[in-house]
């Protein structure tokens, strides 16, 4: 420490005479100034002063690297005790180290440096001399390997007294200690800093010393005085995790394995706890972290590794396996379907990968962050000197590469996203419909070629109001490809185009252009090709007076014969074609197994009939021409922009599609901003300190705006996604708080502030996974009318007297070459106006004779032909479809539906229809039905519909 002095300043050394000034960096716990002297005989002098600062006040001891470019020294302030961490870029090289003792200056102190990692002995020592600091030179250790020593210093009355030597010296000494303790603490409270008894007792004091290279770990013991209440913090938040996760997982459970649920109304909350955990270990676990945040993320530690190749490699893992399972669905569908061509949208590639995305945004943003910092470092050979960061990368490009790649890709992908939703809204190829039956509005394609089920919800609940009826808790798997279904329509009035906020009326829905154009065979080009060819808000622009004629009708009867008959058609119909104004065909049906899973209606005036998804692929096989139709509502309806790649943007559980893409946004940037901490922590430039109020303004700007917009349909789902914003707002502001040496006595209460806002999300996370988990159980027990009655609005109600309908079942009679055919095998649930009767007629007779008997307590059967069930009114079907049968006769061949008009039975009176179905060779069988019909029919009046099921 005594340098050729390489300065020609010359002054006086008198009093108010100053030197020159010395400038102190960060990391610097000394510098030397040059004096030049020149004696009274002439002679010059060259004398070094050294002006020591300790970078912790309190300590009387600092220690640093004698030749800063082999490598640095940091005190670290976060362990239980005083730990100071020397880095050296190189390992198996010398390197000085110098320790500076300010106190020692005075005289009568002693210094010992003593290595307590190996050989247990010391390796430098000053004893009273004026001296103030003690060097030595160790070898640096391989990468892995640490070094320690212990540096302990005491005064020469102390160590005379431990030696047996005189109380007198002792208390010299002791006067010595209080002395530097009492300037220190009134430094202290001048300063604002403390109170006195944070002085650091120096007499008998060691501070330890450890060298590493390369990116070592040291571990560190880390102690404040509220330790305990906030680990207690931690490990009560990491059990409320455990059962959110838990009750999540038997949600899971229930929707995989007792359909239908919906485990996606527990996204909102999912996505906000998960981040705002995340957030807290990777905050607390990073460089320079305030210890409160490091020990409360410890018992959370699990959810985000801190180290951030291993995280990155974890994030790649859970994307392969997302995709595993993606393609595991996709042949699991081919397998059942054997016919690739028709692809549920929600199976496309994208996304499931879209909506796994947020949960690991933020992690692969922070660790990317870190290699990109990390990999500049050591690339520029300045480790230490930017940010204190740990030691050189073996491949530094490799390392920036990756972290590059990854925050590209993230953003990239955010903003693109963005783009294209901009442009669907644009051009009108995404309209806001509101679901039938359901609170709230839900996102359809303009153009729609699939069908879902009917959304069937968790239903209204006593104790959480209306957050159950919303469209996120409803579910609708997708059941077949149709022909294509284009809408017809104009925005509500007060709504305008090219608006996410614009909503539209239910209908009308018409067949698109393509789909008149082309034929009812397959075709191989999608609509969303179709749709990228054509300006979508031109069109609907040009359409005119057309779309304003169409407002008032439904395409259920758009291909009857006159306007006049399809309001006498619609004016008899029962409540339950109100919500079910729009035709569907089918094009292609994907196999279903779930009875309960309802496809859609057909209605006429004296009876509705329910289409489970089971009976899809038998009834459009048994159709010869293909034009299998049905009625269905806006809800079922689907294509490939609001159901494909981009689904996790129209989330029925959303009222904004940009909330995904700007949850990806706000996760990427905080992701940087904790990558960054390491070198932002001690950056007090101005751009440093308004990163650090963006970094507290932002989160609490975005949970206000989130309370004022709700961009999720639910005020719980909003609440959790404030309260997680909140948080992480409240975690920035502690965490500068206490690196700034704030003080700590806020601890208790910025804690509990914070354990609040972070146990929102989770407790609505395990409420709405329990609702999902107790809502399929529920519903899976359920009968077929209770299913009805729960996923069609107003199933059994009749128009009128809003009096119930009677439940019946109903047979289908295919029609092959112009005749009945044998019914198929399945009974299709249904409900009537009429009075259902169920009269069975058993063959070989017994020995009194035929006889006709009521059958009591079982449901009616209702043969019905096909082309009455499954096309819509026209004028081969419509005077059919509007009037009430008196009966059917079914035999084991087939069925007939009989008329009290002669015209709908073939020009002869409903006996002789009878009479022609059943042939002349069993007259008493004949007999004993139209005596059965006309006698029920006296019973109960012209409501009456009677079976006659003859067996045998």
């Amino acid at each position: 420490l005594r340098p050729d002095v390489a300065t020609t300043a010359v002054w006086k050394l008198q009093a108010e005479v100053r030197s020159l000034g010395l400038k102190f960096d960060q990391e610097e716990p000394f510098r030397v100034l040059g004096l030049h002297i020149l004696a009274a005989d002439g002679v010059p002098e060259n004398v070094p002063l050294v002006v020591v600062r300790p970078r912790v006040p309190s300590w009387p001891l600092d220690v640093q690297a004698g030749n800063k470019s082999q490598g640095s020294c940091w005190p670290e302030l976060a362990n239980e005790a005083p730990l100071i961490i020397c880095r050296a870029k190189g390992s198996d090289v010398a390197l000085d180290l110098v320790a500076l003792c300010g106190l020692c200056a005075g005289g009568g102190w002693d210094l010992a440096v003593r290595e307590i990692s190996g050989s247990n002995r010391e390796v430098a020592s000053i004893h009273g001399a004026t001296k103030p600091w003690v060097a030595w030179d160790p070898t640096v250790p391989a990468e892995g390997v640490i070094k320690k020593w212990e540096i302990k210093l005491q005064s020469e009355a102390r160590a005379l007294f431990l030696a047996g030597g005189q109380i007198g010296n002792n208390l010299k000494g002791s006067g010595k200690t209080f002395a530097w303790q009492h300037a220190l603490a009134q430094r202290r409270l001048a300063d604002g800093d403390g109170d006195a008894d944070e002085a650091f007792e120096v007499d008998g004091a060691t501070i330890q010393v450890v060298l590493v290279a390369g990116a070592t770990q040291v571990p560190i013991s880390r102690k404040f005085a509220d330790r305990s209440f906030v680990e207690a913090a931690g490990r009560g938040l990491a059990d409320v995790v455990l059962v959110a996760v838990a009750v999540a997982v038997v949600g899971a459970a229930a929707m995989l394995w007792l359909l239908p649920s919906n485990l996606s109304a527990a996204l909102p909350s999912a996505s906000a706890s998960v981040g705002l955990l995340q957030f807290l270990v990777l905050f607390g676990s990073v460089e320079k972290a305030p210890v409160q945040l490091d020990v409360l993320q410890k018992p959370l530690a699990f959810l985000a590794p801190s180290d951030p190749m291993k995280c990155l490699l974890c994030i790649a893992v859970g994307c392969v396996a997302v995709a595993l399972a993606h393609g595991w669905s996709v042949l699991q569908h081919l397998a059942k379907n054997s016919k690739g061509v028709y692809m549920p949208h929600s199976l496309k590639f994208g996304s499931w990968e879209l909506r796994a995305l947020p949960f690991v945004a933020l992690p692969a943003a922070a660790a990317s962050t870190t290699l990109v910092r990390r990999g500049l470092i050591s690339y520029f050979s300045v480790v230490g000197e930017l940010a204190g960061d740990e030691a050189d990368l073996p491949n530094p490009l490799l390392y920036l590469a990756i972290g590059m790649v990854v925050l590209i890709g993230l953003l990239g992908t955010a903003i693109g996203v963005v783009f294209q939703l901009h442009g669907m809204f644009v051009d009108d190829l995404v309209l806001s419909v509101h679901l039938p039956g359901g609170e709230g509005t839900i996102f359809v394609d303009r153009i729609s070629d699939e069908l879902r089920a009917m959304p069937v919800g968790a239903g209204a609940s006593a104790v959480f109001g209306g957050w159950t009826t919303t469209p996120g808790w409803c579910i609708g798997p997708a059941l077949s490809s149709i022909v294509e279904l284009e809408y017809q329509g104009l925005p509500e009035r007060g709504h305008e185009h090219g608006s996410w906020q614009a909503v539209w009326p239910e209908g009308p829905w018409e067949p698109s252009r393509s789909a008149k154009r082309q034929s009812s065979t397959d075709s191989l080009e999608g609509p969303a090709m179709r749709l990228s060819m054509s300006n979508s808000g031109s069109r609907l622009a040009s359409s005119g007076s057309r779309l304003q004629e169409g407002m008032n009708r439904t395409s259920s009867v758009g291909s009857m014969a006159g306007d006049e008959g399809g309001g006498k058609f619609r004016d008899g119909l029962g409540p339950v074609a109100g919500n079910h104004k729009i035709t569907a065909q089918i094009r292609f049906p994907y196999k279903c197994s779930n009875q309960l899973v309802i496809a859609g209606v057909s209605c006429m005036p004296w009876i509705d009939v329910a289409f489970p998804g089971t009976s899809l692929r038998l009834l459009w096989a048994s159709d010869p021409e293909g034009e299998f139709k049905f009625s269905v509502h806006v809800g079922q309806l689907s294509g490939p922009l609001t159901s494909g790649r981009l689904g996790a943007c129209f989330e029925w559980g959303d009222r904004c599609p940009y909330r995904w893409p700007l949850d990806i946004l706000a996760k990427v940037l905080l992701g940087l901003y904790i990558g960054a901490w390491p070198h932002l922590a001690d950056d007090n430039s101005m751009w440093g300190f308004a990163l650090h109020v963006l970094a507290v303004l932002c989160p609490l700007v975005f949970a206000i705006l989130v309370l004022k917009y709700r961009p999720h349909s639910t005020l719980l789902d909003n609440l959790s996604l404030a309260a997680a914003c909140a948080a992480v707002s409240l975690t920035t502001a502690s965490a500068q708080y206490y690196y700034k040496g704030g003080n700590l006595a806020a601890t208790i209460g910025l804690t509990v502030t914070l354990m609040v806002l972070a146990a929102v999300p989770l407790i609505v996370l395990a409420t709405a996974s329990a609702l999902v988990a107790c809502s399929a159980l529920r519903f899976s027990r359920q009968d077929m009318q209770e299913a009805l009655v729960t996923t069609i609005p107003k199933w059994g109600r009749d128009k009128d007297s809003n009096r119930e309908r009677k439940a019946t079942n109903v047979k289908v009679l295919p029609i092959k070459d112009g005749k009945v055919a044998t019914a198929l095998p399945l009974e299709l649930p249904a409900s009537t106006s009429s009075i259902p009767m169920h009269v069975e007629i058993k063959l070989p007779a017994a020995p009194a004779g035929v006889k006709a008997t009521l059958v009591q307590g079982e449901k009616t059967i209702m043969p019905i032909p096909a082309d009455l069930l499954l096309l819509p009114p026209d004028h081969r079907t419509y005077e059919m479809k509007t009037q009430r049968p008196v009966g059917a006769v079914m035999t084991q061949q087939g069925g007939v539906l009989l008329y009290p008009a002669p015209e709908h039975n073939g020009g002869q009176h409903w006996r002789e229809a009878v009479r022609a179905f059943l042939g002349p060779k069993r007259p008493e069988v004949l007999k004993e039905a139209i005596a059965a019909i006309q006698e029920q029919g006296k019973r109960f009046g012209d409501l009456t519909f009677t079976t006659v099921d003859i067996k045998g």
